[in-house]
């Protein structure tokens, strides 16, 4: 720990902890660990990786799947100034996620309204909307799948890049 603390960079993310300003602007009482506080962003992650893990296919899952990833988010970039850098392209990965699963829901919703209302737009207008939003349905769910296959280990490599602040009896679960 003190060889980290050494380098620049290390010794300037734990003085932005130990800083009362800092903790002050985070509303942290002075005498928090910082296990605790990554303990704190873990928590969302955990809940995220287990919708990850059983990667839901449904409009309602996918849902809380991104509600669990803007968790995700508010937590992250409340510590971010750590490690600036590694939780900056975490954060641009989790916003890229929640704006493809974002468009995904929108044209679900979009079909769903369609559907809804083809006796008075007319079976003729509606089918080939129908079938369009079907393909960009199928194209935005791949794609918002393939972008968070990579997210839990984006996250993990930011974890790994603070466990050099952790005091060696430290741990946190992996949030997976």
């Amino acid at each position: 720990m003190r060889e980290l603390l050494c380098k620049e960079d290390w010794a300037r993310s734990a003085g932005i902890l130990g800083d009362r300003r800092t903790l002050a602007a985070l509303r942290l009482r002075p005498d928090v660990e910082l296990a605790e506080l990554l303990e704190l962003v873990d928590q969302p992650w955990r809940d995220a990786g287990n919708k990850l893990a059983g990667y839901p296919g449904g409009r309602a899952g996918l849902h809380r799947l991104r509600l669990s990833l803007k968790r995700c988010r508010y937590a992250l970039e409340s510590v971010s100034s750590l490690r600036p850098g590694d939780a900056g392209r975490v954060l641009d990965h989790l916003r890229s996620v929640q704006d493809r699963l974002g468009e995904y829901l929108d044209a679900v919703a979009a079909r769903q309204w369609l559907e809804e209302n083809e006796a008075i737009l007319g079976r003729r207008l509606v089918r080939p909307l129908d079938d369009e939003l079907k393909a960009l349905e199928k194209k935005l769910k791949a794609e918002a799948r393939r972008r968070t296959t990579a997210l839990v280990p984006a996250y993990l490599g930011w974890r790994m890049a603070l466990s050099g602040l952790r005091t060696p009896g430290e741990t946190t679960r992996d949030p997976a």
